[in-house]
């Protein structure tokens, strides 16, 4: 087990300093969201291609292209969808909506994987989302209420592309190689952008924020290194481990992010911005051991 559960912890993890340095990319730097969207999927197919010259797709046939690049397409629609929402709705109501992904994949595998989940393990996962959902919390989302509307429906079918990308991915590492995957993945994640947000505008302002060395190298090593390596460790753990436990820890995002958040804004205020109200933290910290105690129990289960 620990095998696929190290980096199914390092993947969110690592994610979570992706999501502070992406904060800090669209509002204290001023790259559009478009921008930003459009340089993860070019950076997922550069790195996709280069390990193809190390790991070339041999002997693998149509079908298991599909799977691969379906894994691509479909993480890049969550993500689009997601970022469509981010534009028009509070983060604290979006983000609670997305982190219910696990859920989905959990169901899928066991109707299609026949993956055996125990009733432990079934806790795990709704403490996992519990958490994450806990975790994702805002001063505005605990003092005021939540009213879903019709338009929050395009949130749920995001946080089940992710968990259709998830499903993919279990069954593509079962048949391929995992540097395989991660090349056709990353083709299948740039095809999808590419086609949403690959315009003149776009690759003019990208191409301009790269030229100023402090926010190019930024931009690069968030997207282009840390994001790139923390894909990879959730393919790994993927090609490891069940993938409705992986999805699971997956979710936990937000409660790395609230321990990170929380040293960083005493150690460099300046970049990670973060302010905790009493209400906030005793919420965050209660999501915390929430998430804690579904990685325990899905590594005891």
């Amino acid at each position: 087990m620990i095998e696929w559960l190290v980096p199914a912890i390092g993947s969110p993890a690592t994610f979570s300093v992706v999501t502070f340095s992406d904060k800090a990319i669209l509002s204290r730097f001023g790259l559009s969201s478009s921008g930003l969207t459009l340089f993860v999927g070019l950076s997922q197919a550069v790195f996709g291609t280069v390990v193809l010259f190390f790991a070339p797709l041999n002997g693998v046939d149509l079908g298991d292209v599909l799977g691969g690049l379906g894994s691509g397409v479909f993480q890049g629609l969550g993500l689009i969808l997601m970022f469509f929402m981010l534009k028009r709705e509070e983060a604290s109501r979006v983000i609670p909506v997305f982190q219910t992904s696990p859920i989905f994949v959990a169901l899928l595998a066991v109707a299609f994987l026949d993956e055996s989940i125990s009733a432990i393990q079934w806790l795990a996962v709704l403490l996992a989302v519990v958490g994450a959902v806990a975790a994702s919390t805002t001063r505005s989302s605990v003092s005021g209420s939540f009213r879903p509307r019709p338009i929050f429906a395009v949130l749920i079918l995001a946080a089940a592309s992710v968990a259709v990308s998830q499903i993919f991915l279990e069954i593509s590492t079962d048949e391929m190689s995992i540097w395989n995957t991660v090349t056709l993945r990353g083709w299948g994640m740039a095809a999808i952008m590419g086609l949403v947000f690959a315009r003149k505008t776009n690759l003019v302002e990208l191409g301009n924020f790269l030229r100023v060395p402090k926010r190019g190298a930024l931009l690069v090593l968030t997207e282009g290194v840390l994001a790139v390596g923390a894909s990879f460790l959730l393919i790994f753990a993927i090609s490891r481990g069940p993938v409705s436990l992986v999805a699971a820890i997956f979710g936990t995002r937000p409660g790395f992010m609230f321990v990170l958040g929380l040293v960083g804004s005493k150690v460099y205020p300046s970049f990670f911005d973060e302010v905790f109200n009493r209400t906030e933290f005793l919420i965050k910290l209660a999501a915390t051991v929430l998430i804690v105690t579904a990685i325990v129990l899905i590594a005891t289960g």
